[in-house]
């Protein structure tokens, strides 16, 4: 499983664009089912004392005077250190002025007239991504609401790649995957930019919410490549919660009974059909993380549909299907 959750996120990097949304984010709520709390770290005895020394780091990194990745290439282990000190002992406040405060570093921008190879050496995305995974661990409640208002505030988005902001928002909540999350995030869904609506899509993931079950299946027609790849993502993962026979009771479950056939039917005309091989890809990944005997035909008819064309097969899929029967029937 973490061989196909690691290869959709390989496939996710070369469909979606290098933004504020990043697929490392939702990787690692995948890779590790549940948001881990922050490092234990010892925080001053002065609140006060650890935001100054957040932003008086935040302050020299949006200057350009802390890098962290050496001249001769790779990461500066020192630099890197004390950014996660730092980061870390901020977050041990588990509340929302912490989550605000690391709000900051989490859409950090650098000056566009930054030198590109300073850019580079910043790493901006880890620094982003560390204050993102320390907010997602913040047990507060109120963090839900307030990241709930600023992915859902209206205005257009910022960039052709979406909001930044809303875009974090949305990854966040993805890996916080609050109660009542996915009920206000169904009726915004539509009405989203295709960046911000992808984002928000995939923020559905670790929901559980049978009632977005509907929803889903109607992406997988929508036009936007992004928003397919992410209804498939979404739909497999709310219903694996449901439909795991690796679980007791999976053939007594109601979501299971009721969803498992009419999703695999929608999940096979959708790879008989889909052009996109990173979808299609998608697909085997999603059915088998169902971990249900119900996807193994659908599995079938898919190797057996690639291998009829020829030439033109995935080589790629060929093999992942292959991976996929053998983890779902233990037969080689």
């Amino acid at each position: 499983m973490q061989r196909a959750l690691a290869l959709f996120g390989a496939l996710f990097l070369s469909v979606f664009p290098a933004s504020g949304l990043t697929a490392r984010g939702f990787i690692a709520a995948g890779l590790a089912a549940s948001v881990h709390p922050a490092n234990a770290v010892s925080p001053t005895q002065d609140p006060s004392q650890d935001q100054k020394a957040f932003e008086q780091w935040l302050h020299d990194y949006s200057s350009g005077k802390i890098q962290l990745r050496l001249n001769r290439g790779g990461s500066d282990a020192g630099a890197l250190q004390k950014m996660r000190l730092v980061f870390r002992t901020l977050a041990q406040g588990d509340d929302l002025a912490a989550a605000k405060a690391l709000w900051q570093a989490a859409v950090v921008e650098l000056p566009q007239d930054m030198d590109k190879h300073k850019k580079l050496q910043s790493r901006v995305g880890l620094v982003r991504d560390e204050a993102k995974r320390l907010i997602a661990s913040i047990a507060d409640a109120a963090v839900d609401d307030w990241l709930l208002k600023i992915a859902l505030r209206r205005g257009k988005s910022s960039s052709k790649h979406g909001d930044l902001a809303k875009m974090s928002a949305l990854e966040i909540l993805g890996m916080r995957a609050p109660k009542g999350m996915a009920e206000k995030l169904l009726g915004k869904i539509n009405t989203l930019p295709v960046p911000e609506r992808s984002a928000a899509i995939l923020a559905l993931d670790r929901s559980q919410s049978a009632e977005a079950i509907p929803l889903l299946i109607k992406l997988l027609k929508e036009r936007a490549v992004e928003v397919r790849l992410a209804a498939v993502s979404s739909l497999c993962g709310i219903l694996s919660f449901y439909s795991d026979e690796t679980k007791k009771g999976a053939d007594k479950n109601e979501v299971n009974l009721e969803w498992t056939p009419v999703v695999l039917e929608s999940l096979k005309k959708l790879l008989l059909r889909e052009k996109s091989w990173q979808i299609r890809s998608a697909i085997i990944d999603g059915l088998v993380r169902l971990k249900n005997h119900l996807a193994i035909p659908v599995l079938i008819e898919g190797y057996k549909a690639e291998a009829k064309l020829g030439k033109r097969k995935n080589v790629f899929l060929m093999e992942n299907f292959h991976d996929g029967l053998v983890g779902l029937t233990g037969v080689d």
